[in-house]
Order: structure tokens, then C-alpha cells, then sequence
């Protein structure tokens, strides 16, 4: 028998790529020593400031507790750069100028640190909330990719909650509903990066877009193209249509009635309000599961 080491098989695989023109073909061998994703939190702070060195304090004991978790500190009275990014993700979220303390993650920003909410804010932010009943084959396909993508990611973490066999679950579902003011018409329902996304259509669209909240986490300026706040159509016949709301939220519906996303329409503790975000919604009476 002729033993080949991994190196060669990893070249071999390299060589039928380039042969076959596929640029998906993956080797499994050479991904066991590959990285796990990091999530980041940027910090805009003031090193003379009280509230500034609480977010520090908080931010370094949540680093230390959640593997994975990368914090980048910016301290505006001595890094100039970093004031100016600032500037710039103020006028994106639709501030003329945030203050200080300031957190931007998960397309996010929130201005202000208190360990009454901010805190639990962020560790919300890094938990996914998946309300789920027991024979909808959505949410099967959801849990599976969800334990599969916090297993890519360890500073996050997934609950799922059964809302036929739980009664206080479904209460919270409602509650989720209400807050992010979507209808819940169809399960799974999945709350995740201050976001609800409502039912699960496949790995590739609703579950990359999942993903998407914390792996997209680089700040494109004011200026850029794509965010001029126009309407985009995405993956093909599905017609899935994206509504940009100038970074401030966004409600992203598919018209072929598999999911729903919602943006949290605060983005500060409820001091700025996205008053463009006025979606219905009822409480529902009753939870359909698309066939496929």
C-alpha cells in the first residue's frame, strides 16, 4: 500500500481545481489547522472619562469569558484616525456626532455604556434566540446549520426554544415579535445580532445571511455605492428583495414567503428612533411551515 502525505493530497486537490476550472473545490485536510472566526467590537472612547474606562472594564471581562471575542480600543484624544472613523460611522447611523463612549459591531452602533443596558445589549448581540417547534423541517435545517455556525464562531452562542411545548417560550416569541414589530407567521423564528429573521429558506441564503451580521463587519464610508440606500434583488428567482435604510435598519422580505428580516429600529437605547421602520404586525394565532 502507498501511503501519501497530506501535503501531496492537498496539491493534488490544488492541481484538479485549476484542471476542472471549479474554484469551490475544498480540502478538508488543509482546513483542520484553519482559524475560527473572530467577532469584533470597536470601542471609541476618552482615556479621561468615567463612563469610557466602565465600557473598558466591561469589554476586557467579556473578552476573557467568550473566546473568540476580539475588542479593538480606540482612545480618540490620542488617535486621530480613529476620531475620524468615528465622524464617519456618525454620519452613516445618522448622528452628526456621536459621543463617547461608542461601540460599533455587527453593523451596529451604540452610543453610551451603562451595566444596566449596554451590557446586556452586547451579550444579547453574541447570543442567538431560535423559537423552533418540534416536526418543522425549517427549523431542523436551522438548528442544524446554527450549531454548525457557533462551532465556526466561539464567542457566540445558540438557544433554541420550542414554542408548542412551551408556553412561556411562545410569550417570548411574541415579545421578540413586538419589539422588532414583525408579524410571526411562519417558524423557525430567530432572533440573532439585533435582528429577527422570520422562517428559513436554505444554508446558502437564509443561513449566509445569518452569518453575514458577523462576518461583514468592516464599515463602508457614507460615499460607497452600496450604501445609497436603493433596493437590490438577490438570489435569482427567489426575488428576495434588500431595503437599506441609510445603516439605520432594514427590512429585508421574501416575496416567495420564506423569511422575514427585521432590524432593530433603535440604535442608541431608544434616544434615535428609525421612524421609517413602521412594519405591522399581529400577534399570530397560528404557525405554518412551508413545504418545500
Amino acid at each position: 500500500m502507498v501511503r501519501i502525505g497530506t501535503g501531496l493530497i492537498c496539491t493534488l486537490v490544488l492541481v484538479a481545481a485549476l484542471i476542472v476550472g471549479n474554484d469551490t473545490i475544498a480540502c478538508a485536510v488543509c482546513d483542520q489547522g484553519a482559524k475560527s472566526n473572530d467577532v469584533v467590537i470597536e470601542l471609541f472612547y476618552r482615556s479621561d472619562k468615567e463612563q469610557s474606562q466602565q465600557a473598558i472594564t466591561f469589554l476586557n471581562e467579556l473578552a476573557e469569558r467568550r473566546p473568540g471575542l476580539v475588542v479593538k480600543k480606540y482612545d480618540i484624544l490620542e488617535d486621530k484616525p480613529a476620531l475620524t472613523r468615528l465622524w464617519d460611522l456618525s454620519k452613516q447611523f445618522g448622528y452628526e456626532k456621536a459621543g463617547v463612549p461608542t461601540f460599533y459591531f455587527c453593523n451596529s452602533l451604540k452610543v453610551g455604556f451603562s451595566m444596566d443596558y449596554t451590557a446586556p445589549l452586547i451579550e444579547n448581540y453574541l447570543t442567538i434566540r431560535a423559537f423552533v417547534r418540534q416536526g418543522c423541517p425549517h427549523c431542523r435545517d436551522a438548528k442544524l446549520f446554527l450549531d454548525k455556525m457557533v462551532r465556526r464562531w466561539p464567542a457566540l452562542n445558540v438557544k433554541y426554544y420550542d414554542v408548542v411545548a412551551d408556553t412561556n417560550a411562545r410569550n417570548e416569541m411574541q415579545n421578540v415579535a413586538n419589539k422588532y414589530k414583525v408579524r410571526v407567521a411562519t417558524l423557525p423564528c430567530i432572533e440573532v445580532a439585533g435582528r429577527a429573521v422570520i422562517g428559513y429558506q436554505t444554508d446558502a441564503i437564509t443561513g449566509r445571511k445569518i452569518e453575514s451580521y458577523f462576518k461583514d463587519r468592516s464599515f463602508k464610508g457614507p460615499n460607497d455605492s452600496t450604501n445609497d440606500g436603493s433596493v437590490s434583488k438577490e438570489n435569482g428567482d427567489l426575488g428576495e428583495r434588500l431595503i437599506s435604510l441609510h445603516g439605520i435598519g432594514f427590512l429585508n422580505q421574501s416575496y416567495g414567503g420564506r423569511d422575514i428580516v427585521a432590524q432593530e429600529p433603535f440604535i442608541d437605547g431608544g434616544q434615535k428612533k428609525n421612524r421609517n421602520h413602521q412594519t405591522s404586525f399581529k400577534s399570530p394565532m397560528k404557525f405554518r411551515c412551508p413545504t418545500r
